[in-house]
């Protein structure tokens, strides 16, 4: 059963000043939602202003409060700009999260060229860096913090179609993992989280349309893509967010180094 995401941690980040990168898409709205159920001051941050207004009203409709802030990753500066505007006024950052990242063009390796291959890594791997190394350091000064990103189970399973986003997902995975070994001992915890297939607005219309082309309805093709799963359904936006909000707690004091899995069991190891 999917849970509001955060709801079993309600109080988990009381107090706590957590940022939220990709804050408008579909898991990263429901992570944003989730902090803030949680207890947290939250600072989302996307690229468009529009849809960040929108979350941040609808997030107060429900009795949530979060702050948004525009910056794109790949714009150094932007980001220092967030930090230091974090920093101001709460005088600490305790979790940070990036969703960044995307699929892109599905093109198979040899029909691929250098160009899809840079423009992956930049949007999967590259950005987590970014952000990563933005934000590590008042952690490590203040020796304490959580640093999060969605990686997918496509970096920890092998499939033909589309290798640079598996690439690219995969490198997350070394990334927080030797994260972990070069931070931890500045009390500062690196994970990520491996979504299966997820029940995003996106993903949603784009199932809509494939049925309207095709003779199978939405319910038969989203049941196709997670029918290898012990659970045979597609996760939840929430329940991806409430695995952040765990990792980001401290009852997750004693994690680090970890790619947890959010799969409806996909992936099991």
């Amino acid at each position: 059963m999917a849970t509001e995401g955060g709801a079993l941690l309600r109080d988990a980040l009381e107090g706590q000043v957590v940022v939220v990168v990709g804050a408008t898409g579909g898991i990263g709205s429901a992570i944003t939602a989730a902090m803030a159920r949680a207890g947290a001051r939250v600072v989302a941050v996307g690229r468009d202003r529009a849809k960040g207004d929108a979350l941040v009203r609808l997030l107060d409709a429900s009795g949530l409060i979060a702050e948004y802030l525009t910056c794109d990753v790949e714009d150094d500066r932007g980001l220092d700009q967030v930090r230091d505007e974090v920093l101001v006024r709460w005088a600490r950052v305790d979790a940070v999260v990036t969703t960044v990242g995307g699929r892109g063009p599905v093109t198979g390796f040899l029909a691929s060229d250098r160009g899809q291959w840079r423009q992956s890594m930049a949007l999967n791997l590259d950005s987590v860096y970014g952000v990563f190394h933005c934000f590590a350091p008042p952690m490590v000064e203040q020796r304490s913090g959580s640093l999060l990103a969605l990686s997918s189970i496509a970096g920890r399973r092998a499939r033909g179609g589309n290798p640079a986003y598996a690439a690219a997902k995969a490198g997350v995975v070394g990334l927080v993992r030797a994260l972990a070994a070069e931070l931890g001992p500045y009390g500062v915890r690196v994970n990520s989280v491996c979504p299966g297939p997820t029940a995003t607005p996106r993903v949603l219309a784009g199932l809509e349309h494939e049925a309207a082309d095709g003779g199978k309805s939405v319910s038969e093709l989203a049941r196709a893509l997670s029918e290898d799963g012990p659970l045979g359904r597609l996760v939840s936006p929430d329940e991806v967010a409430a695995a952040c909000v765990f990792l980001a707690s401290s009852a997750a004091s004693s994690v680090t180094g970890e790619d947890l899995n959010v799969s409806g069991g996909l992936i099991v190891y």
